[in-house]
């Protein structure tokens, strides 16, 4: 982690807490590294895409204040050409920066959220490296980290919790301002992200004595691009709705869950596609995870998702939705605790499936090994 993060973060503490020799000085510390590979059939102009990413998050009480969470990751990525005569992309550094203080209004009822992203990432890139900022926006892929960089932005939000009988009731309501930063290289062009605003519900609770059901929704409405001070164009809404269901099975725990991303209206991105304008667009997936404990001190989670994707056509952006790609990818984790505090998985799975270009079918297939540490005093 950079050294102005740790300085913000030391500050923040002794701003919040005073008096801290009663209290925890982190609530948890999770650190990783991932390693993730994925080849492509002929069809697209690259044929392999690789990344390696080692994130980091510190979780820091501020006694009866609230929490203040910093997070951030080291990124490699390379795209290997499909094209003769084009030279491999490749992109390596910090991504941005994210902070979040949740500052407690009424105790285990109403929070104030004060968020912010510091822009340690890469934000300007050669217009060669657009193919690969496509190739990792990639939903039927899903890489680990598939932002290097922005502008940055501030945040601020409400969230709130309430029992409904033996269901709680979460609601939620954030506004974000993302600020101008250059995208590309080869021109002095300034893009500022429209501002956005987030309305959140949760809906949990038991369902039977072993049957636990979670269910949040989020709907996002985020304000016109602009370049230079002028509006290019509208993003429009997102809609996303996120179901699970927890059956406990003797002393195993099985998850089935699904979630549905729909973009209402088309925007500008560049895309694993191959085409720099994003149509509406729908992306559901569903999944399930089983854990399963070994032993007192180890752990066993085997895990798979499918993933199902639809576009409109990039010339009728009007027009039905049509199929996108579609993907599985199914593995496992497997860890144990290294006393009461520290806990270390090994996480391993791979994917196959298509994406689809000009009509045609273009296989795809990878794998990613992970491995997670978490500390939690």
């Amino acid at each position: 982690m950079k050294s102005p993060v740790a300085g913000l973060t030391l500050l923040t503490l002794s701003l919040f807490c005073g008096g801290l020799e009663a209290q925890k000085l982190i609530n948890n510390v999770d650190a990783a590294v991932f390693a993730e590979s994925y080849s492509f059939e002929e069809g697209l102009s690259f044929r392999r895409l690789s990344q390696f990413t080692a994130p980091i998050g510190i979780d820091i009480p501020l006694s009866r204040w609230g929490a203040l969470a910093v997070s951030t990751a080291y990124v490699y990525t390379k795209v290997e050409s499909a094209v003769d005569g084009l030279p491999d992309e490749e992109m390596k550094g910090l991504a941005d920066t994210d902070l979040r203080l949740s500052i407690n209004m009424l105790p285990g009822r109403l929070m104030l959220l004060l968020g912010g992203v510091i822009p340690t990432g890469i934000e300007t890139v050669d217009p060669r490296e657009l193919s690969l900022l496509g190739a990792i926006t990639s939903d039927i892929i899903g890489v680990t980290t598939n932002e290097l960089g922005t502008g940055g932005k501030a945040a601020l939000g409400v969230v709130g919790a309430f029992p409904v009988g033996k269901f709680a009731l979460g609601l939620g309501v954030t506004a974000d301002n993302s600020f101008a930063y250059q995208p590309v290289s080869d021109t002095t062009a300034r893009l500022k992200p429209g501002n956005q605003l987030k309305i959140r519900a949760g809906f949990e609770g038991p369902l039977a004595r072993r049957t636990y059901l979670r269910f949040a929704g989020l709907v996002a409405v985020r304000g016109s691009d602009e370049v230079d001070g002028s509006a290019v164009n509208t993003v429009g809404n997102r809609f996303t709705g996120y179901l699970s269901l927890n059956q406990a099975i003797g002393s195993t725990s099985l998850i089935f869950y699904g979630f549905d991303i729909y973009r209402a209206d088309p925007h500008l991105e560049p895309t694993a596609l191959g085409s720099a304008y994003l149509p509406p667009g729908n992306l559901w997936a569903a999944g399930l995870r089983w854990d399963i404990p070994v032993a007192t001190v180890w752990f066993l989670a085997p895990r798979a998702e499918f993933r199902n994707s639809h576009l409109a056509p990039l010339d009728d952006p009007d027009a039905p939705l049509r199929l996108a790609g579609r993907s599985l990818r199914a593995g496992a984790d497997f860890g144990r605790w290294l006393g009461r505090s520290f806990s270390l998985a090994l996480q391993a799975d791979g994917i196959t499936g298509f994406v689809v270009q000009e009509g045609t079918r273009i296989g795809l297939s990878g794998f990613r090994v992970a491995l997670h540490g978490q500390f939690v005093p």
